[in-house]
């Protein structure tokens, strides 16, 4: 990552980084393997390589609301975040990474 590059010369400053990143990477691995258990599906990196993973499974509106709901709650202990980092970095992930709704035209 570009931030640990730059500042590889103060060793404080670049385990503090790691630590965090590292968190960071727990986190989204941990989110991963709850969004692909709630589809009935095991998380492997290989599945991910695929070309538009995320596009090759689908979730309801409901199972999309409950992940949300551990998404926040999950983020909020493991990551210490308040509510608004919460929802923006979830808007961010959901829209990356969150199956497909399959019950899209009716929840209008």
């Amino acid at each position: 990552m570009q931030t640990k590059e730059c500042f590889s010369h103060i060793s404080n400053f670049k385990d503090s980084i790691g630590m965090i990143e590292n968190k960071i990477d727990k986190f989204l691995k941990k989110a991963l393997n709850k969004m692909f258990s709630m589809v009935g599906e095991k998380y492997t990196t290989e599945f991910t390589k695929q070309k538009e993973w995320y596009s090759k499974r689908e979730w309801s509106r409901s199972q999309e609301q409950k992940f949300r709901r551990w998404f926040h709650d999950t983020a909020k202990k493991d990551l210490k975040w308040n509510n608004k980092l919460i929802e923006k970095e979830y808007g961010w992930y959901n829209l990356m990474w969150g199956w497909k709704r399959n019950d899209w035209e009716k929840s209008l």
